[in-house]
């Protein structure tokens, strides 16, 4: 695994070897569980035009998010295992890998870059559903200024 680069143009590259190992993870344990994602998301959320490639943007990141958790729990396992005293196993792990530049510290922050990320799509969303609101409102406001036509002729 190459810890400088990702073939996603949308992941920063320090971000890598965290959404690579997440990536994996995802494919291995729910194959089919981003198109319901995606699914739910668009009957969730209606999205109109260009409304919808948003939509995948925040499948994709919810669909990342599901799996930091299970990456979580594989990095604490396997400093577990590798530890020789299973009473203070965890906190050694635990404070291992949280320190700056561990597994479990890169992942908070790919986690929090992911939630940020979400946040900013579901803004843009609701942007956009505002904007069409405020548009059929000035259309309808628009059509009742106009006078009714009273003859024929006009």
């Amino acid at each position: 695994m190459n810890n400088t680069w990702t073939n996603h143009s949308h992941v920063p590259a320090r971000y890598a070897p965290i959404h690579d190992m997440v990536t994996k993870r995802l494919t291995e344990t729910d194959p089919t569980g981003y198109t319901e994602l995606l699914q739910d998301l668009r009957a969730r959320y209606k999205p109109q035009g260009a409304e919808s490639s948003v939509i995948e943007c925040m499948a994709d990141v919810l669909w990342l998010q599901r799996g930091c958790f299970p990456l979580e729990n594989e990095i604490l396992n396997r400093g577990m295992q590798a530890s020789s005293d299973p009473k203070t196993a965890l906190t050694k792990v635990w404070l291992h890998e949280n320190r700056r530049g561990g597994l479990l510290s890169k992942l908070a922050t790919y986690e929090d870059w992911l939630s940020r990320e979400y946040d900013r799509y579901r803004r843009i969303l609701e942007l956009s559903a505002k904007n069409r609101k405020c548009k059929e409102a000035r259309m309808a406001d628009s059509l009742m200024q106009r006078k009714s036509c009273t003859s024929v002729i006009q």
